[in-house]
């Protein structure tokens, strides 16, 4: 694979991490690329320090998942160390990128921000958003609606705003584009005095709270302040679903996050599993860092590996691409939004997402769009 000359700052920070590792390899029995990448992280960067460039193919089949960080003696962080060397290489080469599917990240991020995607409903004197992200409402208009009409039950005055975060520019390493995309969203909420932003998807929460000036509180801890509905209160206390909970790996440190959705599912009376590896010590579902797009054998092979490492015949997330992950594993999945608003898992109709293509993934996009921009003023 073609090698690519890194940036000096690229090199001494590489090097200093060269300097640091041990060479235990912890952090390989963790890591989903090293199942296809069989070189040591010591080796890979001791090669960087010593040629001065890297296998182009390395950092694009880094998932970012930092299950290498949570196993390492001596806290190296790879991802990040991968993160920015794919942002030097897309600026040093950008058509090397081509072969790690840029095309598909730019055609999401140039779609996602267009108005025929985009929508808010934000009224006057509202400080509160809600914002679905990308995955979920490419799942279901229907429960990104009951969702947004039950919080507003609770919470006076919340807005609703439709539009991607930008973590798929960043994980591609486009950081132009992430920058123009997100000083977008930046607009919309200093324009309408937004105050706090509550997302359902744990990329939003990460990257909108790491580079937007606002508070970002998690769906999942709302819930657990205002209560689940009503109407599945303890619903599925005789459920004989055989299931297991997947965390997904973003959130990996927010132990509030963890807590509050193991409440809401108690709230609703689901009994559950817990993976041998969760919470802080989670696995990857397949999909971080783009890897559909990058390496789609390493990503196939960790929703695979994943999915099978639970008995349960069902695999119930918070994270909607991870839910995605797990059905292409090989398990039936739902979203546990589904369990709250979906009318169907909740009469016991279906006990299953089915797999989601590309169209009716932006079909339902645009339907979400269109129901945002139904009280527009921005």
């Amino acid at each position: 694979m073609k090698k690519v000359n890194l940036s000096k700052n690229i090199i001494d920070e590489v090097s200093i991490n060269e300097e640091k590792c041990i060479g235990c390899n912890l952090c390989m029995k963790e890591c989903p690329m090293s199942q296809e990448i069989q070189i040591s992280p010591k080796d890979i960067m001791k090669s960087v320090k010593d040629n001065n460039n890297i296998d182009i193919s390395i950092p694009f089949s880094c998932t970012f998942c930092s299950s290498c960080t949570s196993k390492c003696p001596r806290d190296i962080d790879l991802s990040s160390m991968y993160n920015k060397i794919r942002k030097d290489v897309f600026k040093k080469d950008k058509k090397s990128v081509n072969n790690f599917g840029y095309a598909t990240v730019r055609f999401h991020q140039k779609s996602s921000y267009s108005s025929i995607f985009t929508g808010s409903n934000i009224p006057n004197g509202c400080t509160s958003v809600f914002f679905p992200g990308c995955s979920l409402s490419g799942y279901s208009k229907e429960i990104v609606d009951n969702t947004f009409k039950y919080l507003s039950s609770k919470i006076d005055n919340l807005g609703l705003l439709l539009t991607c975060c930008g973590k798929p520019s960043l994980d591609i390493g486009d950081e132009k584009s992430f920058e123009s995309n997100f000083q977008s969203i930046i607009d919309i909420l200093e324009k309408n005095g937004i105050e706090e932003v509550i997302v359902a998807c744990s990329n939003c929460f990460n990257t909108i709270r790491d580079y937007g000036n606002v508070k970002v509180v998690s769906l999942w801890e709302t819930f657990r302040n205002i209560g689940v509905p009503d109407r599945v209160h303890g619903i599925y206390k005789n459920s004989n679903i055989d299931v297991a909970l997947h965390d997904p790996c973003p959130i990996r440190k927010e132990n509030e996050i963890h807590e509050s959705v193991r409440f809401i599912l108690d709230e609703i009376g689901l009994k559950y599993k817990e993976f041998n590896k969760s919470k802080e010590n989670t696995q990857c579902c397949g999909a971080g860092g783009m890897m559909m797009s990058t390496n789609r054998n390493v990503a196939l092979k960790q929703m695979k590996l994943r999915a099978e490492s639970t008995e349960a015949s069902h695999i119930i997330s918070y994270c909607e691409s991870c839910v995605q992950s797990m059905i292409t594993g090989g398990k039936k999945s739902l979203h546990i939004l589904d369990f709250l608003f979906n009318d169907d898992v909740i009469n016991s109709n279906i006990d299953t997402q089915g797999p989601r293509g590309v169209l009716s993934h932006w079909r339902e996009r645009r339907k979400v769009a269109t129901y945002a921009r139904k009280s527009r003023n921005i």
